[in-house]
């Protein structure tokens, strides 16, 4: 069989001490290449990242570049057309044409001077223009433009100008196109360090990447406006509004411009972060199933000295009774396991031993406890049995012995009504003496009877014209007897008559002697092959304190009343003699009802 697993309070078991001594190396181990191929990881991520935005703000900037190149096209084959045709209707329609053939110009002009229309056109120094407000309204307005200027020259003399607008919100949607993270954005800075484009319309105007910039914790910011315009090209990591930034610039070419693709670090290594969230579970579930097999592992090569170690447990704590486990090992431990075993089989025996003898001794010992009770309580039953019996006799022999005297010394006096009166008192105490008598007779002569012959014949209907002329003749006549029979007048039983017939008296006796009010029913039926008597009264009942002990001997409701407290129980055991029963309807609540049955054969 298996022994319950230990621990010690304050104590853990050898293995997993062997356990807790090793297990800090291979954690130490664990963690650090996991730890390693974090960082590998974080750096791959991070270069991946820079090349990533690298590429889009690329993307980005060759977009913006191609587009101003297209313009600049444009430009030059307008002052190449006005080559072929100098008509000032011309001009109008040139413009005319730009507009609609691209839709994102929002507006081309050409400007001449009055007397340069019959000289040839040249072509020098074409620019960029830095952004204006075409309604003379905030930088922030929606008509903010920037302009590509293409002067139109004649042997050294400027006759006029192709200028091409475009809009920076057109610029603005080209850069919020395709972010490369969720929360990145682009900004674009001017010559000056102006924001030129920026997600936040309040800085766009005359507000330049320096102001409110603090060198002492802005740095950063600072040295990133300067890199920009230098128009330089690379990356920095700043911090801005508290969120740690990974900043690209570029310039944009033709222009003075710098544009920077912002990134937030929380963006960039957002795959990683997640990766983390799921290798810390798996680094603690990692750390515990090693530690767990590495238990295991220890347990199961020290099993032996575990072993040994529960059977000394089980032993100190008192467990003889089972039988410890044989080890199969020929070496020293096995040897000893087995006589660990051996031993614990010898105090098994032992304590079994002891244990029968005290249970033995414990069992003489409340034998002994139960008769000293017993006795004691016989020998009390008996004092007051004797005590109620001389009371009981002692009372109604007074009662004749003062009538005696009263009809000896003045009968001549008394009238005839009162000497029946007296007659009948007497007569009515010798009754109360027979019953005594015969009671005390019936009580020693049923002690060691167990059967008893039934060869009598009674007819049921004389047993209730015998019941109720009994019942008729005691005194006091303070209650009437109601006979219900619902048998036929031919039903005969063979049974003991006067051992049935005194359990009748009985019965209608109690129920006489407590009725005050009202009448004793007398009911015979049958109940399958059983004949009923029922005795009901209409008398105080009997509590439920008494009804356990009813029908002990010399149990009695009032130790006051007249009687011994032998009746119910010499009736119930002269209805069991004769193969029936006894016992108190508790159904029956407006008195006492008893149930009489014995077999009809």
């Amino acid at each position: 069989m298996k022994l319950p697993f230990r621990i010690h309070r304050n104590h853990y078991s050898l293995s997993t001490k062997i356990c807790l001594i090793s297990l800090p190396f291979v954690i130490g181990v664990f963690v650090y290449a996991l730890g390693d191929f974090f960082f590998q990881s974080r750096r791959i991520l991070r270069q991946e990242a820079v090349e990533r935005a690298h590429c889009k703000l690329e993307n980005t900037v060759s977009c913006v570049t191609n587009y101003m190149m297209e313009v600049e096209t444009l430009s030059r084959n307008m002052k190449w057309q006005l080559q072929e045709d100098q008509a000032p209707d011309s001009l109008e329609a040139f413009s005319r044409r730009a507009l609609q053939t691209n839709p994102d110009i929002f507006g081309c002009t050409i400007t001449m001077n009055p007397d340069s229309f019959p000289r040839g056109i040249d072509t020098e120094m074409a620019q960029w223009i830095e952004p204006y407000d075409d309604a003379a309204g905030p930088l922030s307005s929606p008509k903010v433009i920037t302009s590509y200027c293409d002067p139109i020259s004649s042997n050294g003399h400027l006759e006029g100008v192709i200028t091409i607008d475009l809009s920076l919100q057109w610029l603005s949607e080209v850069l919020l196109r395709d972010k490369p993270y969720d929360h990145a954005y682009c900004v674009v800075l001017g010559k000056d360090g102006k924001f030129l484009v920026h997600p936040d319309s309040t800085k766009l105007g005359n507000k330049t990447i320096f102001d409110d910039r603090d060198p002492l914790t802005q740095a950063d910011m600072i040295a990133l406006g300067h890199e920009m315009m230098a128009m330089k090209k690379g990356y920095m990591q700043v911090t801005i509004n508290d969120e740690t930034c990974y900043v690209f610039y570029q310039p944009i070419e033709h222009t003075n411009w710098s544009i920077a693709l912002i990134c937030p670090e929380s963006d960039i290594f957002c795959r990683y972060n997640r990766l983390l969230y799921i290798l810390i579970p798996l680094l603690g579930l990692g750390l515990v199933s090693m530690f767990f097999f590495c238990r295991k592992i220890v347990a199961f090569f020290i099993k032996p000295l575990g072993v040994l170690e529960r059977q000394t447990c089980y032993i100190a704590d008192g467990h003889f009774d089972k039988p410890l486990e044989r080890s199969r090992r020929s070496d020293v431990v096995g040897r000893l396991q087995n006589s660990f075993v051996t031993m614990q089989e010898s105090l098994s025996n032992y304590v079994r031993h002891l244990e029968r003898v005290n249970s033995e001794t414990a069992t003489h010992n409340e034998e002994l406890k139960q008769a000293n009770l017993l006795a004691a309580e016989a020998a009390q039953r008996q004092t007051a049995f004797l005590q109620d019996v001389l009371h009981q006799i002692r009372t109604p022999l007074n009662i004749i012995m003062g009538f005696v005297q009263v009809l000896r010394d003045d009968y001549t006096m008394i009238s005839r009504e009162e000497v029946s009166q007296v007659t009948e008192a007497m007569q009515h105490n010798a009754n109360i003496i027979t019953r005594i008598v015969d009671m005390l007779m019936a009580s020693s002569a049923i002690d060691n009877r167990k059967s008893i012959e039934k060869n009598d014949d009674v007819r049921c209907v004389d047993l209730i014209s015998e019941a109720e002329s009994v019942f008729n003749a005691r005194t006091p006549h303070v209650a009437d007897l109601q006979v219900e029979s619902h048998v036929d007048e031919s039903l005969t039983l063979r049974t003991h008559k006067e051992y049935l017939m005194k359990i009748i008296h009985e019965l209608l006796f109690n129920a006489k002697k407590f009725t005050t009010n009202g009448q004793v029913l007398l009911r015979v039926k049958k109940s399958g092959k059983k004949l009923q008597f029922i005795v009901e009264d209409k008398g105080p009942g009997i509590p439920l304190v008494y009804r356990k002990r009813l029908f002990t001997q010399f149990s009695k409701i009032n130790s006051f009343s007249v009687g011994l407290g032998l009746g119910l129980s010499i009736s119930k055991q002269f209805s069991v003699l004769l193969g029936g029963d006894l016992w108190l309807d508790d159904s029956y609540e407006d008195g006492a009802r008893f149930v009489l049955e014995i077999p009809v054969k």
